[in-house]
């Protein structure tokens, strides 16, 4: 089946695939002014390690702006493929009606299996026109779409005092051990302490090798590394975040066993908002919470006075029922 590369969606507007640059299509994101980091082409560069293919796509309509969306594909036998969209639609989510059908013949694929998940604050309006359009929630979910965002507007005082008190005890606690803050730029370092963390925990791998040097190769100087540092030169402990826009985005923490016990992980965190914050992001994107499974890091990151979030959330669309019981079997069994 030959693939097209534009086509009619509803009312004025038009599907196309997008032929350009990173540069041009990372210009045209920072004047949308709502997209986010996974949406960028650092985040492609980063995900196509992996095996996946970046697909890009406009939607142009004569009277409205432009929207974009980026997503990544693999193809499988039988003309059949998976798309996964890190977000979902720069934009007006009314586009979304139709989209994935039109997707399918742009791609050219038998059957398509769509899943997005959108970082959209949740509102039951959006919910419901989603459902409207066709889309569903996964039998199987990545997580349950809930975070914690932390807003640098404030000044170190006033974010202080939104801390609770056990957590502003651990950072001063922090202080009695020997050690610096650095920027690390290494990343075999990261990947070492995550290593360390896994062992540590007995836990599958946590975020492998080529995710860590993908994402540090990817995004430069946009992905900010810092770690605990002992006089003799020993990382103890690192956190990073990517800025984007606005928002910085948690991305890497891992905590050697000296760090954990001496509490560095908080004097850490403090630095890393404090660098987001000189770097002229507003808020900060804790990436993700489980109180259920994760009650640790949960705690942690409540403790910070960071304010809970829910998200839109994932939604998947396919063409065959029985690819979509494959996927979501293959979710399940992560």
């Amino acid at each position: 089946m030959q693939s097209e590369t534009s086509l009619k969606l509803t009312g004025t507007s038009t599907l196309l695939q997008y032929d350009g640059g990173d540069e041009e299509w990372d210009k045209f994101l920072s004047e949308t002014g709502v997209s986010t980091h996974v949406q960028a082409s650092a985040w492609a560069r980063a995900f196509s390690a992996h095996g996946w293919i970046t697909c890009r796509w406009t939607i142009e309509d004569k009277d409205k702006q432009t929207i974009y969306l980026q997503g990544f594909l693999k193809r499988m036998p039988f003309g059949c493929g998976i798309m996964w969209f890190p977000d979902w639609l720069s934009g007006d989510y009314s586009y979304s009606e139709g989209l994935a059908e039109a997707l399918r013949k742009l791609l050219g694929t038998r059957h398509l299996y769509l899943r997005f998940r959108s970082l959209h604050e949740y509102s039951d309006q959006q919910y419901v026109q989603l459902c409207l359009q066709g889309w569903h929630r996964p039998t199987n979910l990545f997580n349950e779409g809930l975070t914690m965002v932390l807003d640098l507007s404030k000044s170190a005082q006033e974010m202080e005092s939104r801390m609770t008190s056990n957590w502003r005890r651990n950072l001063k606690r922090s202080s009695r051990f020997n050690y610096s803050v650095s920027r690390i730029h290494d990343p075999a370092v990261v990947i070492r302490l995550y290593e360390e963390l896994r062992r540590m925990k007995e836990l599958d791998e946590i975020m492998s090798e080529t995710e860590i040097r993908g994402l540090m190769q990817a995004y430069g100087e946009g992905l900010v590394v810092l770690g605990a540092v002992t006089p003799d030169g020993k990382v103890l402990a690192v956190r990073g975040a990517i800025c984007y826009q606005q928002y910085g985005w948690d991305i890497f923490a891992a905590t050697g066993p000296d760090a954990r016990k001496n509490y560095i992980s908080y004097a850490l965190f403090v630095a890393l908002i404090n660098e987001c914050k000189n770097r002229g992001c507003v808020h900060y994107n804790l990436n993700g919470i489980d109180p259920v499974n994760n009650v640790g890091v949960f705690n942690f990151k409540r403790g910070s006075g960071a304010t809970i979030k829910r998200q839109l959330g994932e939604f998947e669309w396919s063409s065959s029922r029985l690819l979509a019981k494959l996927v979501n079997f293959r979710v399940q069994s992560r």
